[in-house]
Protein backbone atom coordinates (compact mmCIF):
# COMPACT_ATOMS: atom_id res chain seq x y z
CA UNK A 1 0.00 0.00 0.00
CA UNK A 2 2.86 2.65 0.73
CA UNK A 3 6.21 2.96 1.80
CA UNK A 4 7.65 0.43 4.56
CA UNK A 5 9.60 0.64 7.50
CA UNK A 6 8.25 -2.58 9.80
CA UNK A 7 5.76 -0.55 11.73
CA UNK A 8 4.54 1.48 9.15
CA UNK A 9 4.18 -1.96 6.88
CA UNK A 10 1.87 -3.14 9.59
CA UNK A 11 0.17 0.29 10.20
CA UNK A 12 -1.00 -0.21 6.38
CA UNK A 13 -1.97 -4.13 6.86
CA UNK A 14 -4.10 -2.76 9.47
CA UNK A 15 -5.81 0.25 7.46
CA UNK A 16 -6.38 -2.22 4.76
CA UNK A 17 -8.24 -4.50 7.19
CA UNK A 18 -10.14 -1.52 9.25
CA UNK A 19 -11.33 0.16 5.60
CA UNK A 20 -14.27 -2.08 3.35
CA UNK A 21 -12.68 -0.77 0.33
CA UNK A 22 -9.00 0.22 0.66
CA UNK A 23 -8.07 0.47 -2.81
CA UNK A 24 -9.73 3.95 -2.79
CA UNK A 25 -6.72 5.50 -0.78
CA UNK A 26 -3.88 4.07 -2.76
CA UNK A 27 -3.15 6.67 -4.64
CA UNK A 28 -3.75 9.66 -1.63
CA UNK A 29 -0.01 9.34 -0.87
CA UNK A 30 -0.62 9.41 2.44
CA UNK A 31 1.90 10.90 5.00
CA UNK A 32 2.85 8.28 8.05
CA UNK A 33 0.97 10.64 10.50
CA UNK A 34 -2.01 10.59 8.38
CA UNK A 35 -1.75 6.81 8.25
CA UNK A 36 -2.27 6.61 12.31
CA UNK A 37 -4.40 9.34 12.40
CA UNK A 38 -6.51 7.25 9.36
CA UNK A 39 -6.32 4.31 11.89
CA UNK A 40 -7.54 5.91 15.24
CA UNK A 41 -10.11 6.97 13.42
CA UNK A 42 -11.24 3.55 12.45
CA UNK A 43 -10.83 2.13 15.91
CA UNK A 44 -7.12 2.30 16.54
CA UNK A 45 -6.79 2.98 20.73
CA UNK A 46 -6.17 6.80 20.94
CA UNK A 47 -3.34 5.86 23.54
CA UNK A 48 -1.27 4.63 20.71
CA UNK A 49 -1.43 7.96 18.23
CA UNK A 50 0.84 9.43 20.49
CA UNK A 51 3.95 6.90 20.50
CA UNK A 52 3.51 6.52 16.87
CA UNK A 53 3.62 9.94 15.93
CA UNK A 54 6.71 10.48 18.30
CA UNK A 55 8.38 7.21 16.45
CA UNK A 56 7.25 8.89 12.91
CA UNK A 57 9.17 12.24 14.10
CA UNK A 58 12.74 10.71 15.20
CA UNK A 59 12.58 8.62 11.39
CA UNK A 60 11.68 11.55 9.38
CA UNK A 61 14.72 13.28 11.51
CA UNK A 62 17.36 10.50 10.35
CA UNK A 63 15.32 10.41 7.22
CA UNK A 64 16.55 14.28 6.46
CA UNK A 65 18.75 15.19 8.92
CA UNK A 66 22.75 13.90 8.11
CA UNK A 67 23.55 14.77 11.87
CA UNK A 68 20.11 13.12 13.49
CA UNK A 69 21.88 11.01 16.54
CA UNK A 70 19.73 8.52 18.67
CA UNK A 71 20.26 10.67 22.14
CA UNK A 72 19.35 9.95 25.55
CA UNK A 73 16.97 12.91 25.17
CA UNK A 74 15.04 11.98 22.15
CA UNK A 75 14.59 8.17 23.54
CA UNK A 76 13.16 9.40 26.70
CA UNK A 77 11.01 11.38 24.70
CA UNK A 78 9.33 8.78 22.90
CA UNK A 79 9.13 6.56 25.85
CA UNK A 80 7.43 9.32 27.49
CA UNK A 81 5.00 10.09 24.71
CA UNK A 82 3.39 5.91 25.62
CA UNK A 83 0.57 5.22 28.57
CA UNK A 84 1.53 4.47 31.53
CA UNK A 85 -0.47 1.03 30.65
CA UNK A 86 2.06 0.76 27.33
CA UNK A 87 5.24 1.83 29.11
CA UNK A 88 4.44 -1.23 31.36
CA UNK A 89 4.13 -3.40 28.22
CA UNK A 90 8.03 -2.00 27.59
CA UNK A 91 9.61 -3.12 30.62
CA UNK A 92 7.44 -6.38 31.17
CA UNK A 93 9.16 -7.35 27.66
CA UNK A 94 12.75 -6.70 28.87
CA UNK A 95 11.82 -7.99 32.35
CA UNK A 96 10.52 -11.40 29.90
CA UNK A 97 13.67 -11.69 27.60
CA UNK A 98 15.72 -11.49 30.48
CA UNK A 99 13.97 -14.30 32.26
CA UNK A 100 14.15 -16.10 29.30
CA UNK A 101 17.92 -15.86 29.09
CA UNK A 102 18.11 -16.40 32.90
CA UNK A 103 19.85 -13.33 33.52
CA UNK A 104 18.52 -12.57 37.18
CA UNK A 105 20.27 -8.83 37.03
CA UNK A 106 20.75 -7.57 33.84
CA UNK A 107 20.94 -3.77 34.52
CA UNK A 108 17.24 -1.95 34.63
CA UNK A 109 15.96 -0.37 31.64
CA UNK A 110 16.23 3.20 32.50
CA UNK A 111 20.13 2.20 32.67
CA UNK A 112 20.70 1.07 29.00
CA UNK A 113 22.18 2.58 26.42
CA UNK A 114 19.38 4.82 23.86
CA UNK A 115 20.13 2.59 21.52
CA UNK A 116 19.10 -0.44 23.27
CA UNK A 117 15.87 1.40 25.03
CA UNK A 118 15.01 2.19 21.25
CA UNK A 119 15.15 -1.39 20.02
CA UNK A 120 13.07 -2.38 23.18
CA UNK A 121 10.48 0.79 22.21
CA UNK A 122 10.11 -0.02 18.87
CA UNK A 123 9.44 -3.56 19.01
CA UNK A 124 6.86 -2.94 21.56
CA UNK A 125 5.20 -0.34 19.79
CA UNK A 126 5.03 -2.74 16.59
CA UNK A 127 3.62 -5.21 18.85
CA UNK A 128 0.85 -2.89 19.81
CA UNK A 129 -0.06 -2.74 16.44
CA UNK A 130 0.36 -6.24 15.20
CA UNK A 131 -2.48 -7.17 18.58
CA UNK A 132 -4.26 -4.43 16.44
CA UNK A 133 -3.58 -6.45 13.04
CA UNK A 134 -5.12 -9.48 15.09
CA UNK A 135 -7.87 -8.21 16.84
CA UNK A 136 -9.38 -6.42 14.00
CA UNK A 137 -8.72 -10.65 12.00
CA UNK A 138 -10.66 -11.86 15.09
CA UNK A 139 -12.87 -9.72 15.42
CA UNK A 140 -13.95 -10.43 10.93
CA UNK A 141 -13.83 -14.04 11.26
CA UNK A 142 -10.34 -14.25 9.23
Amino acid sequence: LFRSTHIEATLNELIELMLPFPQYIKDMGLSYAQKIRLACAHGLKKQHLSPLLAMGKIRNDFAHKLNARLTKDRVSALYSAFSPDDRRIVHASYHNTKSQMLIEKGPDFRKLEPKDQFILIAVSLKALVVIAVHEIRKGAGN
